[in-house]
Parts: C-alpha cells; structure tokens; sequence
C-alpha cells in the first residue's frame, strides 16, 4: 500500500467526458474552427488538452483558453449535461482514509470546477490539497508533494508516491516526476494508447477499486 496517493480528476473520478467535449466544441466555434465528432476528439487529444487546442489552430495563451472552457463549461452544465462521479470512488476513498493514505488531486480541470464537483460528491473531506488548472503535470506532482512535506530527492519518500490517472500524459508525468503511476481503464484513453506510446505504469486498473489491492 502506498503512504500518498494523488488522483486526477476528470475520467479518474469524475467521468465529465460528455461535459467536456461539448464544452470544447463551442470554444472551437468561438474560434471559428470546425466541431469534430466525439470519437475523433476523444482519439486526438493528445497528451494534454492545450494540444489538442494547438492542433486545431487555436494559438491563444493558456490563461485565456481557461477563462473560455470554464465559461462554456459552465453553458454546458446549466443545459443539464453534467459530470457525475464514478461508482466505486467514495468507498475506495473511505478504504484509503481508513488506511491512513494521504491523498490529494492534481488535474488540468479548472479550480473552481474541481472544487464545487468535490463539494458536490461529497468527497473533498478526504484530500489534503486540492489542486486544479494545472498544465504542466509533472512540475504539478512536484509542488504538490512539496507542499504536503515529501521529499521526491529521498528514493525511499518517493517509493510511497503513487499517482492515478486515466490517459497517456498523466503516466508520463508521474514518471517525469520521479513517482509511480496506476492508469485507470474508464477515461479518456484506451490501453491500446499506452500501449502504442510503449508506456509501462507499475499499475493498470479496470477501475479505482483496484487501489484497495496494492
């Protein structure tokens, strides 16, 4: 059993695919740029949102693109497409707190998002940083055992270190980072991605139950 476990958030705990998708479709359109269907954009978002808007020729620093997607992800969310929680994350988490494993998030998703989804699900109580908004993963994973006092230089600290998440850039940064990864199989990547970018996280989950068994 790991000492710390830091979560991603969106398709690891909060299944917000549809959500999401919408909501970068009407930024394209802000954008003038042509909407793509769901399984292509799901396929070609690359190893970070920011490439995907990249690839679709949306050049606009990164703090701005923030401010559009929480603005049309809050459009989407008003019309009443909404993220929900995956099944079995409260009762992992309350299996992990009874376990003493610190935990905490690390995402790409937007702060105030992840923090009213977290009140929402009733689950924030069980994380000791909550961070979002963040582009830059690795470095991310960094400040946050930083701020929660872990010392990534010590092999022994980082040992305990594991981070979960459900696409190919989250296993990369756990590696970057110097910690273990878990991909989680109900996101936005499919195991032929982390095969076909020949990457090997210490674990592979068909879903979050799976940490009680580490």
């Amino acid at each position: 059993m790991y000492s710390v476990i830091i979560f991603d958030w969106s398709g690891t705990i909060s299944d917000d695919r549809e959500p999401v998708y919408r909501a970068n479709m009407l930024l394209l359109k802000y954008f003038d740029q042509e909407e793509v269907d769901f399984e292509r954009w799901i396929k070609n978002i690359g190893s970070s949102v920011l490439d995907f808007y990249r690839a679709e020729g949306i050049n606009t620093e990164p703090e701005e693109l923030v401010k559009l997607f929480s603005k049309f992800y809050d459009e989407v969310c008003f019309n009443g497409v909404k993220p929900k929680i995956y099944p079995e994350v409260k009762e992992t988490l309350q299996f992990l707190k009874k376990k003493n494993v610190r935990m905490a998030v690390l995402s790409a998703h937007p702060q105030k998002h992840l923090l009213a989804e977290a009140r929402e699900y009733g689950i924030d109580h069980f994380f000791e940083l909550i961070r979002g908004g963040c582009w830059d993963k690795a470095e991310g994973l960094r400040k946050v055992c930083r701020e929660m006092g872990i010392n990534l230089k010590r092999k022994r600290k980082r040992a305990g270190v594991l981070y979960v998440g459900d696409t190919t850039h989250d296993i990369k940064s756990a590696h970057e980072a110097g910690i273990a990864s878990a991909w989680v199989d109900h996101g936005y990547h499919k195991k032929e991605d982390i095969f076909l970018e020949n990457l090997s996280p210490e674990h592979l989950l068909a879903n979050l139950t799976g940490l009680k068994y580490l």
